[in-house]
């Protein structure tokens, strides 16, 4: 079974979402952040399969 699945349906669901894309804060660099950035499905899910592995 794909334990994946329900942690992307609890993303696709958070408030800071636009346009049906799931957002991100992602980190640049010491002290430095990105908000609101897109992430393809496909991308996250490729994420937590590597990290399972």
């Amino acid at each position: 079974e794909n334990d994946i699945e329900p942690i992307l349906e609890l993303l696709i669901h958070d408030k800071k979402n636009e346009y049906g894309l799931i957002q991100f804060a992602l980190i640049e660099g010491i002290g430095k952040i990105k908000i609101n950035q897109s992430v393809e499905n496909k991308l996250i899910l490729d994420a937590f399969e590597d990290y399972k592995s």
